[in-house]
């Protein structure tokens, strides 16, 4: 055996290396799941600060209780930023673990796509467990939102009426830029496809000069609710800005009916673009 065999170790044996005693593998202690935790949560509507009736943005509130014997480390929401009905904002959130028998809420900002139809949208809940020392995920669904209004019907209300009337409904705003769109032309566009829906006008004034024109709908269904909307549009040229507030009994309703009204506007896709831009800009 040459010196490179002998340096190298080639030729000879290597002794057998000693077994080593096979690792057993303890349990995995039970992890915590939804089992222990209380979760609510529901779209929610709110207010502007001068009037509770006067419906500004909307938002998904989850409230997270720990019901069990150890604490939930770091927990975190996870959306989906884009459904068929809107977009999902960075949830705002207190930072911090959730005690045994404490919770924390959570508000993730909800912008509407204004698409009609019904969906849930899947959302995460991460959180540190501390039961088994590593990081869990558990899997839930949002409540369902429906985008769906009944069949409506003329309701007859002159000025001081509509007046009456709106005073004591939920009022949703939608509010566009600036469109490359006809005032006028907009302006009656809309006005059709509110009286199309079932809705009978109350009032109208409109300014030909620097357009601006104002014209009040009212409405009511076979369960004996009532509705109202009132469109605003100002322009110049071919350049218009629409102002469109909706009215329901319930929050839920005067947004629904905003996204029913806009559907049914043949410029829909240039106001919906326009919201949307509002919204990223």
């Amino acid at each position: 055996m040459g010196i490179f065999d002998r340096i190298l170790g080639k030729g000879r044996e290597r002794p057998a290396r000693p077994s080593r005693r096979p690792r057993i593998e303890e349990p995995p202690e039970e992890t915590l799941s939804a089992d222990d935790m209380m979760v609510d949560h529901e779209f929610v509507f709110f207010p502007e600060d001068d009037y509770e009736r006067n419906i500004r943005s909307m938002g998904y509130r989850i409230r997270i209780e720990n019901k069990s014997d150890y604490p939930m480390g770091a927990p975190r929401i996870q959306f989906v930023k884009r459904s068929k009905l809107g977009k999902f904002g960075e949830p705002e959130s207190p930072k911090g673990m959730i005690d045994p028998g404490k919770d924390i809420e959570y508000m993730v900002p909800f912008s509407p796509l204004y698409a009609g139809g019904k969906e849930d949208i899947e959302f995460k809940v991460h959180f540190f467990d501390f039961r088994a020392k590593t990081e869990q995920t558990v899997q839930m669904r949002t409540e369902p939102l429906k985008v769906v209004v009944p069949k409506f019907k003329p309701l007859k209300k002159d000025d001081e009426g509509y007046r009456v009337l709106v005073s004591n409904l939920y009022r949703w705003t939608v509010e566009t830029k600036v469109m490359n769109l006809p005032p006028k032309e907009l302006f009656e566009s809309v006005s059709a496809s509110l009286s199309d829906l079932g809705f009978s006008e109350a009032n109208s004034v409109v300014n030909e000069n620097l357009f601006r024109g104002i014209r009040q709908f009212c409405a009511a269904d076979d369960k004996g609710r009532k509705w109202a909307v009132q469109v605003q549009i100002i322009g110049k040229g071919r350049e218009s800005k629409l102002l469109l507030y909706t009215y329901g009994e319930r929050p839920l309703y005067a947004y629904n009916l905003a996204t029913r009204a806009i559907l049914k506007i043949p410029q829909r896709d240039r106001i919906i673009s326009s919201l949307m831009k509002d919204e990223e800009g």
